[in-house]
């Protein structure tokens, strides 16, 4: 189940950009699944307000947002994908 995109550029309905996303999965009806690969700094100051905005924006716009560390990039990821595309209907 690998991402349908990496980087992807998210902008909101005018246009304006919200966000960069790590990995993205397609849900059907132009909904999301989200993860972000959090590094040491996510925690500085001032970047977890950003970060907080960013995704209040993306959840917003329909999407659903994974915030894990490198640590969890072969273990908690696969369970996580297969839980929301199963919850999409997108599993095959």
């Amino acid at each position: 189940m690998p991402p349908d995109d990496l980087q992807r550029v998210v902008h909101d309905a005018d246009g304006r950009f919200v966000a960069r996303c790590d990995m993205v999965w397609e849900l059907g009806g132009g909904r999301l699944l989200i993860i972000e690969m959090d590094g040491g700094h996510h925690r500085r100051a001032g970047r977890v307000r950003i970060d907080n905005r960013r995704d209040r924006d993306l959840v917003a716009l329909g999407y659903i947002v994974y915030h894990l560390g490198w640590e969890h990039l072969g273990g908690q990821i696969p369970g996580i994908v297969r839980r929301e595309l199963g919850r999409a209907g997108r599993l095959r």
